[in-house]
């Protein structure tokens, strides 16, 4: 894979969107879904070939007005389920100090639509967790179903709502 399949899959997602894609998005897409602010990159493997789209999805600053123990222990506890190639997994932007859930996706399985979905399920589970911090434990219904392509599972929920605990 090159930089021009990212670069396909960029101007993809901005056709589908119908946002104006600026020269400067070849390094780097930000986007706003829902409410959610996501950044698009390319991402090379060991070889420095850019095969895959690395993603950061801000879940936004970790609450001041509660403990923090809690809270990340729940995130701790989120990565457990998140454990495996290709998956995505919590950290810390150490300059802003809010929480990213990160990852990256092969370029040849994707699509403008693949990638769409996608962003609307993160941030969908970024929205909940700027809602409860995971720490509610309310039975709700679950995520939509995982995203397919070539016969398998591109994305699986990342955490199945009403499995959170305690």
């Amino acid at each position: 894979m090159a930089m021009q399949d990212f670069e396909q899959l960029i101007d993809g997602i901005c056709k589908i969107k119908g946002i104006e894609r600026a020269k400067a998005l070849s390094e780097a897409c930000h986007l706003n879904v829902n409410g959610v602010a996501f950044t698009l990159a390319p991402s090379p493997n060991n070889k420095s070939e850019t095969d895959a789209l690395g993603y950061f999805c801000d879940f936004g600053p970790l609450p001041e007005e509660l403990p923090h123990a809690p809270i990340l222990r729940r995130l701790l506890e989120s990565n457990l389920f998140l454990f495996g190639a290709e998956l995505p997994r919590f950290t810390c932007n150490p300059e802003t100090g809010n929480v990213l859930l990160v990852g990256r996706l092969a370029l040849a399985l994707l699509t403008g639509e693949i990638v769409i979905q996608l962003l609307d399920q993160m941030s969908d589970y970024a929205r909940e967790w700027g809602e409860t911090y995971f720490l509610e434990d309310v039975e709700r219904a679950s995520y939509s179903e995982p995203v397919r392509f070539n016969g398998s599972t591109a994305a699986r929920s990342i955490l199945p709502r009403g499995q959170h605990t305690n």
